[in-house]
């Protein structure tokens, strides 16, 4: 985040539509009678929706509206230990408790780059497609951070529910699929690993997932299964065709409340103690990055390393 940017993030009802609140802040902008004053707004996907205000045509400050999203505040609501795969050749399990942090949804916004500044081994996953994710990739990886791609997927609810520029659906084709998902990977060309973004729908489906994982086999990646629904396949079909895979324990944030989100945080690490290790999802949101700043030294002093994501994949 840059010196100078105000930044401003809220939780966006679920009552009111994304094209009434742009219009809001058209007229807001434009009842301030300024030339100087410009305004930008673009929805990333169903879940986040950017406003850039703009000052004599420099950025001068974020809007940033979040509406939770379903699959993930469902999957969240009762923890189920995930059936992991079992261990491939050569897989050794981690000598003390981990914990892999994974933060999603990278690239929609400056605030982003703040979670760079934190001293623990995170795991970024970009969206494809976005302002800030090329950019992003490269400073995370000059500062040894693991990255990955946020494949956008289908969801249950689609189109009701958009997953985004770049999203893999059920109706394509095997090649279709297979050109979408390298224009996907192209755009994070620094990633070693992906999972996916929504998903619901997609995930359930062996035969694409097939198709997709097998590409991701073919490139050297590994997966991460979010888990947005229980009928997923996807750890299923990546153990049969041999890819590095794991499966997410616990979302950090579908209810964005930073006490909340230092409970969950914490349960990833009574996680990690009780089974050796943990992979937690959360998004970057301010709520987050101010609860991961409270707790990750407390993990540390429970002997509780945060680690990449690849150190844990099977």
């Amino acid at each position: 985040m840059k010196t100078g940017l105000l930044y401003f993030e809220a939780a966006l009802p679920r009552t009111l539509e994304p094209s009434n609140l742009v219009g809001r802040l058209r007229t807001a902008v434009s009842a301030a009678g300024s030339p100087l004053l410009d305004l930008k707004v673009y929805e990333q996907d169903s879940k986040t929706l950017v406003a850039d205000l703009y000052y004599r045509k420099r950025l001068a400050a974020q809007l940033v509206f979040v509406r939770p999203y379903l699959e993930e505040a469902a999957a969240a609501s009762v923890w189920e230990e995930p059936r992991q795969p079992p261990p491939g050749e050569g897989y050794k399990p981690p000598a003390s408790p981990s914990v892999a942090i994974i933060i999603d949804d990278i690239g929609q916004k400056r605030l982003d780059f703040s979670f760079l500044n934190l001293p623990y081994d995170l795991t970024f996953s970009i969206l494809p497609f976005t302002p800030y994710g090329a950019e992003f990739a490269r400073r995370a990886r000059a500062r040894g951070r693991e990255i990955m791609v946020h494949i956008p997927m289908e969801p249950v609810d689609y189109p009701r529910i958009n997953p985004g520029k770049g999203a893999l659906t059920t109706i394509m084709s095997d090649y279709e699929l297979v050109r979408q998902l390298e224009e996907d990977l192209a755009q994070i060309a620094l990633a070693v690993g992906a999972n996916n973004h929504m998903g619901s729908r997609l995930t359930q489906d062996e035969d694409a997932m097939r198709v997709v994982l097998s590409d991701l086999k073919k490139r050297g990646l590994f997966f991460v299964d979010s888990r947005t629904i229980a009928s997923t396949v996807a750890l299923k079909v990546a153990k049969e065709i041999g890819l590095p895979c794991i499966g997410r324990d616990l979302f950090l944030d579908h209810i964005i409340d930073e006490e909340l989100i230092r409970q969950n945080i914490a349960k990833a690490g009574s996680i990690a103690k009780k089974r050796g290790y943990a992979v937690a999802i959360g998004h970057p949101h301010l709520a987050t990055l101010n609860a991961l700043k409270a707790e990750l030294p407390k993990l540390k002093s429970q002997g509780i390393k945060v680690v990449p994501v690849s150190r844990l994949v099977r």
